[in-house]
């Protein structure tokens, strides 16, 4: 059964919650605002880019704060969604 610390969960407690928004922030193309994540065809002259985020986004500002009890309820929704599609593994190629 997949864990959350087999899944490598503990790193992200190894870091500050400034350090953790600070990573996610680079990650432009997870965040909520970003093409990718609205499912665009591409960029469509809306949301983040690699050039920055919009005032909507939360990376927008400079600093902030991914706090413990979110990495937990974070991994508990994708918990929740693994167990909802059975827990199926992934086929090897």
């Amino acid at each position: 059964m997949i864990t959350f610390f087999n899944l490598g969960a503990l790193d992200r407690f190894a870091v500050s919650p400034e350090e953790r928004y600070h990573r996610e922030k680079k990650e432009w193309f997870f965040h909520g605002s970003s093409w990718y994540m609205r499912d665009a065809d591409g960029y469509d002259g809306q949301g983040w880019t690699e050039y920055g985020c919009v005032l909507e986004c939360r990376f927008y500002a400079d600093a902030g704060r991914i706090e413990d009890e979110e990495v937990i309820a974070r991994f508990k929704e994708w918990e929740q969604k693994q167990q909802q599609q059975g827990d199926k593994p992934h086929k090897k190629r």
